[in-house]
């Protein structure tokens, strides 16, 4: 099987790349901590996020900020934008990307 490339690792680190990334929305952090666990060098983790598209990436960052500040309502927005940033840094992103995206949607804003 490794032979004709059914098994192998490169293979493996693809799929459960794809795979928690459109399932659970996980970030490359948290992808990357897992594939590492199970033992994969880095040029094999690097390749398996070429898949992932940029844009794409950002789209589901902002997609579970804005479905997390939807359940939050009632509360400061200094506590709002804490809550968000560690709701989608457990899931794995960028801690610069989560904060620029909090701006850019302009969630916990004093206004609100």
């Amino acid at each position: 099987l490794q032979r004709e490339g059914f098994q192998s690792d490169s293979r493996f680190a693809r799929a459960f790349t794809r795979d928690k990334f459109s399932l659970e929305q996980w970030g490359r952090i948290k992808i990357r901590q897992h594939l590492e666990q199970r033992g994969l060098n880095q040029e094999q983790v690097e390749e398996a996020f070429t898949f992932i598209e940029e844009d794409i990436y950002i789209a589901n960052l902002n997609r579970l900020l804005r479905r997390q500040a939807a359940g939050l309502k009632g509360i400061s927005g200094f506590e709002l934008r804490g809550r968000l940033f560690r709701f989608v840094a457990g899931k794995g992103y960028e801690p610069e990307l989560i904060w620029d995206q909090i701006r850019e949607l302009g969630l916990g804003q004093p206004d609100e």
